[in-house]
């Protein structure tokens, strides 16, 4: 989408944290156009003066939030006010306060307050862009946008990488090691499965905010072409996340043949995976069971799971889509 955007050759302004601006949006825009905001301390009360300043010395058709956390969307609420563009926030993993509660307790709460006043903007006129399953329920004002294929595997690689003689890891997990992506809950499950299965081979990969228990094989943080090799030799992607706006590491699972087990979430948009009610770690720990010991099932599943992934991935429509539907949002017409 930023591409698209950039090629249209559009006065936009983008609010990112120094890291993305230089990594993400400075290959493609022009420098005039990115404004790096890091904060000056958790709570940056110079936020929204600092940005109103700047938006008297620019005048973008729109300002473009890419990270919904509070110092950032004050600075970009600021500029917005006074270069009366419109302003958009780009939300794409919308926190889940009722998961934050359970697992992190009062730091869960303290942490969603950060994200709650640009979680509800939309109630002030900001456009809100979520993207997730256009089943989702929403609040007014905001729009959904579940076009993130486009972002898996972009350099082709998991079919440049010839498929194992056989799918010789069990279960794996690509993400954090951290609560809110469920690792925890991914140690408990392939913990009780392999006090049954003592053969079964349990590979991690990501950075370690949590640690691997001893039956889980930790690779660490893995290149791009590493995570696509593991994933095109493991049977069931196990991702008992709570916290996905479309879930890259699933579909990048699915392209790969790797049937995932998911908790039931509504911002997936996935049709070939197996759903379990979020929080039931029984019923998880049986379908992932069910999975390795019926290979034709397994096999059926993963077949499917590749045939939408691949079908997903050749429609290369996304990044336009997205992008029309920014402009129409900024009030922007093009020829």
């Amino acid at each position: 989408m930023a591409s698209t955007l950039a090629n249209m050759e559009l006065p936009l302004a983008f609010i990112a944290r120094s890291s993305f601006a230089r990594e993400c949006l400075a290959p493609k825009f022009p420098s005039e156009q990115i404004i790096s905001y890091d904060a000056r301390s958790p709570v940056d009360p110079s936020a929204v003066i600092r940005g109103a300043m700047m938006g008297r010395r620019l005048r973008p058709s729109a300002v473009i939030a890419t990270t919904i956390f509070l110092n950032t969307f004050a600075f970009s609420l600021g500029l917005s006010a006074t270069s009366g563009a419109k302003l958009i926030v780009m939300g794409h993993h919308r926190p889940r306060l009722r998961a934050r509660m359970r697992l992190t307790g009062a730091f869960g709460a303290a942490t969603f307050a950060f994200y709650a006043p640009a979680r509800y903007s939309n109630l002030l006129g900001a456009r809100v862009v979520y993207g997730r399953s256009p089943l989702s329920p929403g609040l007014p004002n905001e729009l959904n946008i579940a076009w993130y294929w486009d972002d898996v595997d972009p350099q082709g690689l998991c079919s440049a990488i010839p498929p194992a003689p056989e799918r010789d890891i069990d279960v794996c997990f690509l993400g954090r090691l951290s609560y809110m992506k469920g690792f925890h809950e991914f140690a408990l499950v392939t913990g009780r499965l392999r006090a049954r299965m003592p053969l079964l081979r349990i590979v991690a990969m990501g950075s370690p905010q949590l640690r691997a228990p001893p039956w889980v094989e930790h690779l660490g943080v893995v290149t791009e072409r590493e995570k696509y090799q593991v994933l095109r030799r493991c049977k069931v992607f196990l991702f008992p996340s709570h916290e996905e706006g479309f879930g890259i590491a699933v579909a990048e699972a699915m392209a790969c043949g790797a049937v995932p087990v998911v908790w039931d979430l509504p911002e997936y948009p996935f049709r070939s995976v197996v759903r379990v009610a979020e929080w039931d770690l029984g019923r998880m720990e049986r379908a992932v069971e069910e999975l390795l010991t019926d290979e034709a099932l397994r096999a059926s599943l993963s077949e499917a799971a590749m045939r939408e992934a691949i079908g997903a991935m050749k429609d290369r429509r996304g990044p336009l889509l997205e992008a029309l539907q920014i402009l129409s949002i900024a009030g922007i017409t093009i020829g």
